[in-house]
């Protein structure tokens, strides 16, 4: 089933081009229209979920690719905290913008993050009046779920402050909780649960209980676009006993599924056909009357980490969403989440989601809960409602949304036009969309569909926007978020959605980047706003490379900064001790991620000295060292075990790794903004630096936050033109559902050969010279969405050793060992996997390679009974498909061995003996995930039960992208 969009219809674009670059289109009316069914309260609650662990001043620069669009350095504290007054207070004042009527969190789970917001409430009645502060169950998740002693005990705590609290979130006089997770909790345990806490509270509260829709049933839904009567049966008992013993229910609206995409998108047949029909009919029942009807909504699940995503496809997620439970007229919606960086489903205002979501949801919540739709304070009244929303990255193959949304901000019925075109680096037109002509007072999207094969080779596209004002002056909006083709690799798949009238257009500004002679790029810009600046900066590839900071906090003109990561599958404090001989003005900065403390370290006599908390998480720190400093070391002790490296050798690597025996630590040398600075707070701000990229074509652009959130982005700048080779590769169309060959950029294509380097030059770590990005490890795999973040750790060393043999370094893996690549490193499209291995005598049935990690990427490679085999988890139905080679691994010898897919055929070579394996179907990777050579050995996917880890020994491991 392909990716279902009302209307769709096929257009082609007069381009420039040697052809027409086809598009769809679909034009989409939302109806607005409320449900006939009497609501349980006349106001529904409307609030998002709140994960109190993320605040307003954290460090989101590194793992997370967004942050918070009101972010301010100055709320951070001394000490570490995950939440501060002011923070929560400012967070509240934004969403007062929405016409939500409060907000909630997992209050069971997170019961004292629960009690210090309450305290905040408590103390500060002027700022708190009004809120509503609502209770949330939850139950775990990932398949961890329960509802045990400890649980309602916390449920009695909470629900005596809540009971107590003027902010409590009420419905008719009742404390109003909805639930997380309550659908796997069995009924029986449930129905417990529930009743210890009706006999000991009385009727005090309304709780609504989850319905899921179980994979099976919505895999037969996909295959036969219907249910029997059985199925329809269970759904309709399924209801009867949520609304049974619950005081109301949290409907599936719609159920994720997958197309011939990457992402998943939403379905809405199963709800529309059966569920909403039942649930109406339902309700209307004598014996159902009072239950609430509602829904959890998210926009997007967009895990950059995890390769777990479920698409935005720009707003049109949501807004469906919105007008599919608009017709049980609800009762509540519960908007999933406010503030989650892991998963990207921030309501939040947000770098990439700007106010989009803001003016969307106010719009829904005048619809619902009565008003009349108005110009936010310091709009452009005659700049139309407008918002833009695309991807910022994609691979080859992948789909370019363009989506075109008027969100109303008043009755009148009033026109604009507005035509949007792709241009490519040069300004040359690429795709000529046609021009729209918009309705003020109709919340409408236009969204047009292009194959990003069409695109390719180019790599950088910069959508133009002309648009017709309300007083009838054209302006042209040409600094928008560009886009940026990767040939085969990509992790983020959020979209950047951009208001017209919350773009930033500056009085002034310049940007200049120029190439030195020492591969060193001289940046310069200056920017007149006339409003606050909150932040200047400089993007490389969309990550944060530089930003304008007084203070010179993180000088890296004058300073070397050195990343650290301590990681550890065991859990626990750790006395650490960091001094660096050979420099007497080194310093010390702990990370600030969210959820992340350090500790309460102390510096004496040039020693930093800290108990510290590590565990799954990364528990980074930042040491910036002088420049001058050309003979300082580096020297760590974790509980007494000390590891050493100079400042020198370390620099000719760029990363280095050192395994203790209880936990790891990891360094890489710093080449972007480590942490975003104060505000600038200014009308003016310049900067004039010199820096190096760790990229070899860097792709910059400036970027300028105001205090009030309005965003500037200028065009992007390539100081070093891409060359214009090309290779043709296999890729898979997903608009077409094909496999076409087409050129890509050579030079952005990852050919990985990884270093095998000696401990004393790099440590327990495997380099590549194609960006630093790619690099391995050698163990580790700790940290969440890493190879072995929750596998079962093998018994040994884990760390290969390193050997030289025939006068080559090589790897020994002593079967309990093993390598790790970052995720993308392995594709998920046309792959080259070559290296050689001397196994073992006693090896057999053994694991080669995986892409994989808790869950599946795509390739087993694995040797049984001395032959190479393959297995590919695809996506479609994660089916396992099964590739015998017929070539043989001799033991004891050295044997080179190359696997390679073109998205038709395997192709297996060991030494000079070749053979070649069509495959049923073109066979599509499920995630992107690490890779890892030596294990796993978790038996999925076509594991023979029994592999062990590898043992023997590795060199020359080469991973290309085709």
């Amino acid at each position: 089933m392909r990716f279902a969009y009302v209307g769709l219809v096929l257009f082609l674009a007069a381009t420039s081009w040697s052809a027409a670059i086809d598009f769809q289109r679909d034009d989409y009316v939302s109806p607005m229209t409320l449900g006939s069914r009497k609501r349980v309260a006349e106001r529904a609650a409307l609030y998002p979920e709140v994960q109190y662990k993320y605040a307003l001043f954290q460090n989101y620069l590194g793992i997370y690719i967004d942050r918070p669009l009101f972010f301010d350095r100055s709320l951070r504290p001394e000490q570490f905290t995950y939440l501060t007054a002011e923070s929560y207070f400012r967070d509240l004042a934004i969403m007062r913008r929405y016409g939500f009527t409060g907000s909630g969190s997992l209050a069971l789970g997170i019961i004292n993050l629960y009690k210090r917001v309450n305290g905040f409430l408590e103390a500060d009645p002027a700022r708190a009046a009004g809120h509503q502060e609502y209770v949330q169950f939850a139950f775990g998740e990932m398949g961890r779920f329960s509802a045990d002693d400890k649980k309602l005990q916390q449920a009695r705590e909470i629900l005596n402050i809540a009971q107590k609290s003027p902010y409590a979130g009420r419905m008719n006089g009742k404390l109003l909780i909805t639930t997380y997770n309550s659908a796997y909790i069995p009924q029986d345990t449930m129905r417990e649960f529930l009743g210890a806490l009706r006999a000991e509270f009385g009727d005090i509260f309304l709780i609504s209980g989850g319905l899921v829709v179980d994979h099976v049933d919505n895999r037969h839904y996909r295959e036969h676009g219907s249910w029997p009567e059985e199925i329809q049966a269970k759904y309709r008992s399924k209801l009867i006993d949520v609304l049974t013993l619950f005081d109301g229910v949290q409907l599936p609206v719609g159920t994720r599924q997958r197309g011939t995409e990457y992402t998943t998108y939403i379905d809405y047949g199963i709800y529309e056909n059966y569920i909403l029909p039942m649930a109406l009919e339902l309700a209307a029942e004598e014996r159902f009357a009072g239950k609430l009807l509602g829904a959890v909504l998210t926009h997007g699940y967009i895990n950059h980490m995890s390769g777990v995503n479920h698409g935005e496809y720009g707003t049109a997620s949501l807004r469906k969403s919105l007008d599919q439970l608009l017709k049980v007229n609800p009762d509540f919606i519960v908007f999933f989440e406010w503030n989650e960086f892991n998963e990207n489903t921030c309501f939040q205002p947000t770098l990439t989601n700007s106010l989009a979501l803001q003016r969307l949801i106010k719009y829904y919540s005048l619809a619902i809960n009565g008003g009349e739709p108005t110009p936010e304070p310091g709009d452009d009244v005659q700049t139309p409602p407008l918002i833009l929303s695309h991807r910022e990255t994609l691979k080859v193959g992948e789909v370019l949304d363009f989506e075109l949304l008027n969100v109303p901000d008043s009755r009148e019925q009033q026109t604009y036009t507005a035509r949007l075109r792709l241009l490519d680096a040069a300004g040359t037109p690429v795709v000529e969309f046609p021009q729209e002509t918009f309705d003020r007072s109709q919340l409408r999207a236009v969204t047009y569909r292009v194959a990003t094969e069409e695109l390719t080779p180019g790599v950088v596209f910069l959508p133009e926007l002309t648009v017709t004002r309300f007083d009838g002056r054209q302006e042209v909006y040409a600094n928008l978020q560009y886009v940026r083709l990767m040939p085969t690799f990509c992790y983020n798949y959020k979209a950047t959605r951009q208001p017209l009238r919350d773009l930033l257009r500056p009085e002034q500004v310049q940007f200049t980047a120029v190439r030195q002679a020492d591969g060193s790029d001289a940046l310069t810009a200056t920017i007149t706003a006339t409003e606050p600046l909150a932040a200047v900066e400089v993007t490389d590839y969309g990550r944060d490379f530089y930003a304008v900071d007084p203070s010179q906090e993180f000088d890296r003109e004058k300073n070397w900064l050195l990343i650290g990561s301590l990681t550890t599958r065991k859990s626990g404090n750790h006395q650490i001790e960091l001094r660096v001989p050979g420099s007497e003005n080194w310093q010390f900065h702990p990370w600030w991620r969210p959820n992340i403390k350090f500790g309460d370290w102390k510096r004496k006599d040039g020693v930093l000295t800290c108990k510290t908390l590590i565990w799954g998480a990364p528990n980074d720190f930042i040491v910036s060292i002088p420049r001058t400093d050309v003979s300082a070391e580096i020297c760590f002790k974790v509980a007494g075990e000390e590891r050493r490296m100079k400042l020198a050798d370390f620099l000719a690597v760029g990363a280095w790794a050192w395994q203790y025996s209880t936990c790891r630590l990891t360094w890489r040398l710093c080449q972007e903004q480590p942490d975003t600075p104060p505000c600038p707070d200014a009308l003016q701000s310049s900067l004039a630096v010199t820096l190096t990229s760790a990229r070899r074509y860097p792709i910059y652009q400036l970027r300028a936050v105001t205090r009030s959130g309005r965003i500037y982005r200028s065009r992007p700048i390539l100081p070093v033109a891409l060359p214009e080779a090309t290779r043709t590769i296999a890729i898979h169309s997903e608009l077409r559902d094909q496999v076409l060959s087409v050129p890509v950029c050579a030079a952005l294509l990852p050919e990985l050969r990884y270093t095998i380097r000696p401990p004393e030059s790099g440590g327990a770590t495997m380099t590549t010279d194609f960006d630093p990005f790619f690099n391995a490890q050698l163990g580790g795999g700790y940290v969440y969405s890493e190879a072995f973040d929750s596998i079962p750790l093998p018994e040994g060393r884990q760390v290969p050793e390193y050997i030289i043999e025939d006068g080559k370094p090589a790897l020994r893996f002593d079967g309990g060992s093993y390598a790790t690549m970052p995720k993308e490193s392995f594709p998920r499209g046309s792959f080259t996997l070559e290296f050689e291995i001397k196994p073992d005598p006693g090896q057999e049935t053994y694991v080669l390679f995986r892409h994989f990690a808790r869950i599946l990427g795509s390739v087993t490679l694995y040797v049984e009974n001395d032959e190479l085999k393959l297995a590919f988890g695809e996506r479609d139905y994660i089916a396992t498909h099964r590739f015998p080679s017929g070539l043989r691994i001799e033991r004891g010898q050295w044997s080179r061995v190359t696997v390679s897919y073109d998205l038709a055929s395997f192709r297996f070579q060991v030494g000079d003996r070749v053979n070649t394996a069509p495959t049923p179907q073109r066979l599509l990777a499920l995630y992107f995930k690490p890779g890892i050579f030596g294990g796993h050995t978790k038996v999925e996917f076509g594991l023979p039960t029994g592999a062990r880890y590898y043992s023997g020994l590795m060199r020359d491991l080469i991973i290309r992208h085709w």
